[in-house]
């Protein structure tokens, strides 16, 4: 028997709180005239079929309500819900949603007519280069800046300081007091945020074991190392059980360790629920943790999608060869567009109508090869030559 998930409802629009049901079973829930009222069917089979019928189950229950005082239906999982609306429609709630929002300082357009919707208990991926407007698309989303122009929706509702109280926000800057102790002050941190003293004592040791932390926790934060500095923040954004985690750069001073530890953690928060929005340079901890991203330039959304939609949209067009010995002669064989090490190998753009097997060939008679794969290009190929094609269009 699979283990119960979490399944939300939604009832004149408003969030109602969740049911515990099997994967196994449907619940159609709808309030007419203020009573509640339930109607279930079991079933069996992939989530994805369980959802289908959960789907068809929501609409019968509205008809059979009148679609009176009635918001939505919400059926699925936590990390794959759906809302359906009194006409029938289906929505994919999303966690966030920002709809044409805009931003302007001095003159200057840092974020234009920005649109995403990011699905709750996804991994989310915003990119871009220094200066793009990430960093100012995160502060509008947590109030620190006020947009323009144009609406930001969280978890169904409209913006505001409840539902800016279930997200965990990680600045880019450090934002902890630091000549106070490092305990104290993640308590205090999560008192406002609305948790129990008691709740948040409770649940920290854990977290400080987690991290690395326990040691440290009666230290002042400006006695430990930045690296160190970088968890205990981190601390502070989970410890009152946020919804949605908005982290800005968190692998900023980790070391190859605490990186690793860091990405673990994201991925069992993930695993858990929870709706991650990551901005970050590091393309490899992009492409290993985020399902979906988004890469904005110059304030623009350049493209979004699935991490394995946007790669395949590119083509297998990229070789991945590592090898011992001197490769300096591989950018000029013909059809090679361009190479780029990474790590302990090597990644060959190539061009149109070129022929990889022929690359093998002069490698392996030139190299001791080890590896050679034909894959689509990683996440960071698609990033430059996405910056690299809008820099020189806006330059002609």
């Amino acid at each position: 028997m699979k283990p119960a998930r979490d399944v939300g409802i939604l009832g004149w629009g408003a969030y109602v709180p969740r049911l515990r049901v099997k994967t196994s079973d449907i619940a159609a829930v709808w309030r007419p005239r203020g009573r509640p009222a339930v109607q279930e069917k079991s079933v069996s089979g992939p989530d994805e079929d369980v959802i289908t019928m959960a789907i068809e189950a929501a609409r019968t229950a509205l008809e059979r309500a009148g679609r009176r005082d009635v918001g939505a239906v919400w059926v699925g999982t936590e990390s794959k819900p759906y809302a359906v609306k009194p006409s029938g429609t289906v929505v994919a709630e999303a966690a966030l949603r920002l709809t044409r929002v805009a931003k302007t300082f001095a003159g200057h357009e840092a974020v234009k007519d920005l649109s995403l919707s990011i699905s709750r208990g996804s991994v989310f991926g915003l990119l871009g280069p220094n200066g793009a407007g990430k960093t100012t698309t995160l502060r509008m989303v947590m109030n620190v800046l006020a947009p323009d122009s144009g609406t930001i929706e969280i978890l169904g509702g409209p913006a505001g300081q409840a539902s800016r109280d279930r997200i965990g926000y990680m600045p880019e800057e450090r934002g902890l007091y630091p000549r106070m102790v490092v305990e104290e002050q993640l308590l205090f941190l999560a008192e406002l945020k609305g948790t129990r003293r008691a709740d948040a004592a409770r649940r920290l040791p854990a977290w400080l074991e987690r991290m690395g932390l326990l040691d440290w926790r009666r230290r002042k934060l400006n006695e430990l190392s930045k690296g160190m500095q970088q968890k205990a923040q981190f601390i502070a954004t989970v410890l009152h059980e946020p919804e949605i985690l908005i982290l800005d750069e968190p692998m900023t001073g980790l070391d190859p360790v605490g990186t690793d530890q860091m990405r673990q953690v994201l991925v069992d928060m993930s695993r858990e629920g929870k709706t991650i929005v990551l901005s970050s340079h590091q393309m490899e901890t992009v492409e290993r943790l985020c399902d979906t991203i988004a890469l904005i330039d110059r304030g623009t959304k350049v493209l979004d999608g699935s991490v394995a939609e946007i790669k395949r949209r590119h083509g297998k067009n990229t070789i991945v060869l590592a090898f011992e010995g001197d490769g300096a002669f591989l950018e000029a064989l013909p059809g090679v567009a361009k190479v780029t090490r990474v790590g302990s190998h090597v990644e060959i753009r190539m061009g149109g109508s070129a022929d990889p097997q022929a690359v093998l060939r002069e490698a392996a008679g030139r190299l001791r090869v080890s590896r050679f794969e034909i894959v689509e290009p990683s996440l960071h190929e698609i990033f430059v030559e996405q910056v690299t094609a809008r820099k020189a269009g806006a330059a002609a």
